[in-house]
């Protein structure tokens, strides 16, 4: 779990916001230039989402981590009650960031990539 909020606060969401800030950079220059950016604006504000969403899951895992149990039997329970939802709610995020953020960007090896066998 420590790794997932490690990789999420210094992989994916700096290459999220590199791509957020290039999409918002495209949109500015594209209306600077009185060029009609209504769908670039629509994409850019969906992917902003996106990001927030990330940004909250990551927050909601780490204080799902941030715990600690006397018994096992109550620190299991804590895990699987909190802590294993709020990493699924992390990987739903991240595994939509993974679509739609450019490959150039993406920090770690996509599903499709792993699965490839050269």
């Amino acid at each position: 779990v420590e790794t997932a909020i490690l990789m999420g606060r210094t992989m994916i969401l700096p290459a999220t916001i590199r791509h957020q800030t290039e999409l918002a950079e495209a949109v500015a220059s594209s209306e600077a230039a009185d060029v009609e950016a209504g769908e670039m604006r629509e994409h850019l504000e969906q992917y902003s989402e996106l990001v927030a969403k990330l940004r909250a899951t990551i927050n909601d895992l780490e204080r799902s981590c941030d715990v600690s149990f006397d018994e096992h039997h109550r620190q299991a329970k804590h895990l699987r009650d909190k802590t294993l939802p709020a990493l699924q709610d992390m990987r739903e995020v991240v595994d939509e960031l993974e679509q739609c953020t450019p490959m150039d960007l993406w920090p770690i090896p996509t599903y499709r990539e792993m699965l490839v066998i050269h």
